[in-house]
């Protein structure tokens, strides 16, 4: 029925109707990363559209629940490096493209994270970047707190090879196999799409290697790689339950909003003074983008 443009700023069409310009929330700054065809990749097409039905199967009644339209737009052979979210009367859009699936930094847990992203920019909650999409630290969190876990339950969650610091704060922060495995998959995943955020600036990202930045107002902007890759780390390591029946903070004030995001998320105490290393292993949403 629609037919998508890539760009920040798109142009449905509709045959039912005139253009309508809309604004997008996008995973990554523009860049030029486009990926063809050629060579070997970790995401194949099955795969590509494989995980996108599993998401729409499991999103759709809780978009639904909310007052959206979930709609799911798989655009396997546009070849740009990107995902994004937007929302048009009543229809929340979630375009993800081929280019980014083709990606050799991406696994399929990666892309994974990155569709969970754009379904968080939706759901996710305050910070906010406008009436309506959770900014992009937020959307980060919320992927491996909240959608990754969705995801990955009805799946074989033991990773053959996990390095020894996160299998350690899993093994530290959950009891059971099953909680243990969905962690430290949920952070290998992040690890992948950290990396490839990280191609666009010659970053390295490692999970040793905290962002040590600390932002005074928090930051709506697109975090550095490693900024990411510990906000990934430390929502799969918080434990608190999502209230899937509520986009935390939406429609109130913002003092209320913030109040409303911290009852589904680790929340670091004021008087708490800890290193990044000890505030991800907590499960706090890191300063190097969040302001508390």
């Amino acid at each position: 029925m629609f037919k998508l443009i890539s760009t920040v700023v798109v142009f449905l069409v509709c045959s039912c109707g005139p253009l309508i310009k809309k604004e997008e929330a996008v995973f990554m700054p523009k860049n030029t990363l486009l990926s063809g065809f050629e060579g070997q990749t970790l995401v194949t097409e099955e795969d590509f559209f494989r995980v996108i039905d599993l998401a729409e199967e499991i999103y759709e009644p809780i978009f639904a629940n909310l007052g959206g339209i979930l709609t799911m737009n798989p655009l396997w052979e546009d070849p740009t490096v990107n995902a994004s979210a937007s929302q048009q009367d009543g229809y929340w859009f979630v375009n993800m493209y081929g280019g980014l699936a083709r990606r050799p930094e991406v696994t399929v847990d990666g892309f994974i994270v990155v569709l969970c992203h754009e379904i968080g920019h939706h759901l996710a909650g305050f910070p906010f970047t406008s009436s309506w999409a959770a900014n992009e630290g937020q959307s980060d969190y919320y992927a491996t707190q909240v959608c990754l876990r969705k995801i990955f339950a009805a799946t074989d969650n033991r990773v053959a090879e996990v390095p020894g610091l996160p299998r350690a704060l899993c093994d530290a922060e959950y009891t059971s196999d099953y909680d243990r495995n969905i962690c430290n998959r949920s952070i290998l995943a992040g690890k992948s799409t950290s990396d490839l955020i990280g191609a666009l600036n010659n970053e390295v990202v490692f999970y040793t290697t905290q962002d040590q930045g600390t932002v005074r107002q928090t930051n709506n902007n697109h975090p550095a790689a490693q900024c990411r890759l510990d906000t990934m780390m430390a929502g799969a390591l918080c434990d608190i339950l999502w209230d899937d029946s509520v986009v935390p903070g939406k429609g109130v004030s913002r003092g209320a909003a913030k109040t409303a995001a911290d009852r589904v998320a680790c929340v670091r105490p004021t008087d708490l003074p800890q290193s990044p290393m000890d505030e991800i292993q907590l499960g706090f949403k890191p300063r190097c983008w969040y302001a508390p």
